[in-house]
């Protein structure tokens, strides 16, 4: 009676143990995450990058993972590390394809193929932006399309006839002629 009682009172213990575990996790997930926002708003963007890097290690699949990538991306290319900038961007853009961040990520791409002196892949970045389907919208003058990274650095697009002109933080970052 008393073996049967303990195997009972064992089990129960485990239930509630292995239900409250997926909680805890999901919580420290979004802790991570929202620890880099802080620090991002605070300008202590080693910090940030730390916490979202963090983050993607451990979490590679929360529904944040996409916000922490386009991230980690825009910190090794704010610190010259075309890289890894590459990479991160790159990987951004194939996991991610129907993100509203993805043109951005393209516009990065861009800027590191044209820094990298690859006419080519310059070629090909232009004409895959241009194809995105923002630019396919039909409008008047021009429309704009805004983004809010993890870094808190607003990117604007404004689509017009003959061009796209890209911007971080309402400072000109590219310009991409169809």
């Amino acid at each position: 009676m008393i073996k049967i009682r303990t195997v009972t009172v064992f089990f129960i213990a485990m239930f509630i143990i292995l239900s409250i575990c997926p909680l805890v996790y999901a919580q420290m997930d979004k802790s991570l995450y929202f620890q880099g926002i802080r620090a991002a708003k605070n300008g202590e963007l080693d910090s940030a990058f730390m916490n979202f890097k963090m983050f993607l290690d451990d979490f590679g699949e929360s529904k944040l993972a996409e916000n922490a990538l386009f991230a980690v991306g825009e910190y090794y290319f704010l610190t010259s590390n075309y890289y890894d900038a590459f990479a991160a961007f790159n990987r951004f853009v194939k996991k991610y394809p129907k993100s509203k961040a993805r043109v951005f990520a393209l516009v990065y791409l861009l800027e590191i193929a044209k820094r990298q002196k690859n006419a080519e892949l310059v070629e090909n970045l232009e004409k895959e932006i241009i194809s995105s389907r923002q630019v396919v919208l039909l409008f008047a003058e021009s429309k704009e399309y805004k983004y809010l990274s993890a870094f808190l650095r607003s990117h604007k697009a404004i689509y017009s006839i003959d061009k796209v002109e890209f911007y971080i933080d309402d400072l000109f970052f590219a310009k991409v002629y169809y």
